[in-house]
């Protein structure tokens, strides 16, 4: 997937991974002046707290493979760390949420249900087979009408944060950077879609929400 000549044209992971290193450098940025000695991290206790809590099956939320294990001795996982929530909550949100009108409102194409006996053989369907299996209209508009909702935007665009938490000269600069770094990625990604038979635009910058909003 990550071989770019082996698998052309997965616009998801082309646009991801420009999002994703953009994003890594402004946490790191960050993060590097905010812990700027390993004791600063080490005896942070919020931050050493979120770890635990992150990793913890029986009072946290238990998430597998956190990286540090429950603790943030190395800053270089705790900015992976932050990075990925961030991505999750904004790139993945995007990839997977502002898509859904445009995959299941045409049913024949992505239907969000199937009705009667699922195919179990090779034998070839007919054209009535196929719109056997489509759900009726009533479940067809219904998932119209959420799916439609579901692919609103309810945020700012990523980098345009609705609430400003940092307001030191340097820091204000990095998201500046970071939101450069953001424009100049849509604008790629736009210029590729513009070549495009069918555009992907989920992972535009422009359309990419700084948080989950449903």
């Amino acid at each position: 997937v990550g071989d770019t000549e082996i698998l052309k044209n997965y616009f998801y992971r082309d646009d991801a991974l420009l999002i994703h290193e953009a994003i890594v450098n402004y946490v790191t940025e960050i993060l590097s002046r905010v812990y700027d000695t390993p004791d600063k991290l080490k005896t942070d206790y919020e931050v050493q707290n979120w770890a635990i809590c992150l990793s913890d099956e029986t009072n946290g939320a238990g998430i597998k493979g956190v990286f540090g294990y429950g603790k943030f001795d190395d800053l270089n996982d705790l900015i992976k760390t932050v990075a990925s929530v961030i991505f999750v909550c904004s790139v993945g949100h995007a990839a997977a949420n502002f898509c859904q009108y445009d995959e299941y409102a045409f049913p024949s194409s992505y239907p969000a249900m199937l009705t009667g006996k699922i195919p179990s053989t090779k034998v070839a369907l007919t054209m009535q087979d196929i719109i056997d299996q489509l759900p009726d209209k009533d479940i067809i508009l219904d998932t119209m009408v959420v799916t439609k909702l579901l692919s609103e935007r309810g945020t700012n665009e990523l980098g345009n944060f609705e609430v400003q938490y940092m307001f030191r000269p340097e820091d204000l600069a990095a998201v500046e950077r970071f939101k450069s770094a953001l424009a100049e990625i849509s604008d790629k990604i736009k210029k590729r879609n513009e070549k495009l038979i069918t555009p992907y635009p989920y992972l535009d910058p422009k359309e990419v929400p700084n948080a989950i909003s449903i």
